[in-house]
């Protein structure tokens, strides 16, 4: 009889860890929002006043506010996309230019290339135009006029220049990039920045942005005072927690930071 009472209770918990399982990342995701919805009246600081010495003063990037500087990480396909759309004023994407078809694929590593382009993103967008962080994976001498060249075609469609950052561990050719007047930041190579005594020197005038990881953050922030920063925490607990978000969200040395979003279509 006993065991009678708990069959049914056995099915029930093992449907139930079978939705948990399927859906993991939509009910993630709606803890991610319930946190950041928590925290939204105490995240205050605004990008308006960073304007002054950094450049592009017209870039959206600097009309953020509090919970609009915290974006979701690795957006590459169209079904995260539009699942994270309506809830975060921007994305960060990984970009890989081609210069023979002259296309900005969407893709982190070469196997995850396929037949989807940053213009697919911008052609799901309505009126509520959202900003990108593209992180180029290929920035080269030799393809920066063309991939300039293609930037400047996206903008007359789409009118991007004032809403995307171009992001590139290459200092020389991303210089070229930002002298087209696009708003840049340079990638720090974490294993190269702390031999490289050139870079204070380097970057001293150039009012493009700087980017690394949180755990580069105080590193940063010591060696290149006054340098606007954009930086990620991708720790799962960091983004799950209010303190730490909230934290983020008020940093004024920060202008935007990445968190791990969880949602379908992560690639």
């Amino acid at each position: 009889m006993p065991k009678r009472k708990r069959f049914p209770w056995i099915i029930f918990l093992g449907f139930s860890g079978i939705v948990i399982f399927l859906f993991r990342t939509e009910l993630l995701n709606s803890f991610q929002r319930q946190i950041l919805n928590s925290i939204r009246e105490k995240a205050f600081v605004s990008n308006h006043f960073f304007i002054q010495g950094n450049g592009s003063p017209n870039h959206l990037i600097y009309s953020l506010r509090g919970l609009d500087r915290i974006w979701p990480h690795r957006v590459n396909s169209l079904r995260r996309l539009k699942y994270l759309y309506n809830n975060f004023a921007g994305f960060e994407c990984d970009v890989r230019f081609d210069a023979i078809s002259s296309q900005l694929f969407v893709a982190h590593d070469p196997e995850d290339l396929s037949s989807l382009v940053f213009s697919d993103f911008l052609l799901q967008e309505g009126k509520a135009h959202k900003l990108f962080w593209l992180d180029l994976k290929n920035l080269e001498a030799v393809n920066t006029e063309a991939f300039c060249r293609l930037l400047e075609r996206l903008d007359k469609k789409f009118l991007i220049k004032n809403r995307i950052i171009i992001e590139s561990p290459n200092f020389e050719a991303l210089e070229q990039v930002r002298q087209q007047g696009w708003l840049t930041s340079y990638y720090m190579p974490a294993e190269n920045v702390a031999l490289d005594y050139h870079l204070p020197s380097i970057l001293k005038d150039q009012p493009g942005l700087i980017s690394q990881d949180i755990s580069m953050h105080d590193f940063m922030t010591k060696n290149f005072p006054g340098k606007k920063q954009l930086i990620w925490d991708l720790r799962f607990w960091d983004c799950m927690s209010r303190k730490t978000l909230l934290k983020n969200a008020n940093d004024t040395t920060v202008l935007v930071c990445l968190i791990n979003v969880k949602s379908p279509g992560y690639r």
